[in-house]
């Protein structure tokens, strides 16, 4: 990417925001334990309390040709997987996709490039988006505009949408 669609990309950011914070969404919780996914220079935090343990896509044979709303098997479960890369920034190249992250309560797998680390970025630290009429994953940004926190139920919300599929609701 270049200054100037940098810029633009701050510039749309900043209009999504509000000035004054609302509280955490509930999957974010207290906790400051995401995993950080980059896409270029989109830093992504994936909020680790509405995630499962990563599977590395080796892991996962077959493979498909096309992970995004794909269809997979895998210890005997169905899964339908959504490429974050493609949800997020369907514009971007897509990179190699090398795990798997299951989302919590759903039957929906976040395929990413790479493996994320995890990091710890305290939930006060972002400024969470109040209304999320206009790309509703997005939850907030950190202050400093570094990270993007995500909103994880409502990315595969919008893909189960896509696909036609639906998600399960989380088990009591």
């Amino acid at each position: 990417m270049n200054d100037a669609h940098d810029a633009a990309l701050r510039g749309y950011l900043d209009e999504l925001l509000e000035t004054s914070s609302p509280p955490a969404p509930a999957e974010a919780g207290d906790s400051a334990d995401w995993l950080l996914c980059a896409l270029g220079r989109l830093q992504l935090l994936l909020p680790n309390a509405a995630l499962g343990k990563p599977i590395a896509c080796t892991d996962a044979a077959p493979t498909p040709a096309d992970w995004h709303l794909a269809c997979l098997r895998i210890d005997d479960a169905d899964w339908h997987v959504a490429e974050l890369v493609r949800c997020v920034a369907p514009d971007f190249a897509t990179s190699p996709i090398e795990t798997l992250i299951p989302v919590t309560g759903s039957r929906w797998l976040l395929a990413v490039p790479g493996h994320p680390p995890p990091i710890s970025v305290p939930a006060d630290t972002i400024q969470w988006r109040p209304h999320r009429s206009s790309r509703a994953w997005l939850a907030g940004m950190s202050r400093d505009g570094k990270y993007m926190a995500l909103d994880v139920h409502t990315l595969v919300a919008q893909a189960a949408e896509t696909l036609g599929a639906g998600v399960e609701e989380p088990s009591p």
